[in-house]
């Protein structure tokens, strides 16, 4: 299962670290948080140990495709 989560602050970051650790991830949020999980990951410290690395954007949306010319 793929899961999205919209914040990548504290919260968003727990969240998503704890679901990264058995399913697809994305964090949706705002730099800088977007660009410190892009860089380093998630380092989940407490009950759970693990550090993980889920995809993280600033925009939610797919990427655009280019219209082809024939």
């Amino acid at each position: 299962m793929d899961d999205v989560v919209f914040g990548a602050g504290s919260l968003g970051r727990l969240v998503g670290g704890l679901l990264a650790g058995g399913h697809g991830v994305t964090l949706v949020g705002r730099d800088p948080h977007v660009s410190a999980v892009r860089e380093r990951g998630l380092r989940l410290e407490g009950a759970v140990e693990s550090r993980v690395y889920p995809e993280a954007v600033t925009d939610p949306r797919p990427p655009r495709t280019s219209p082809t010319s024939a």
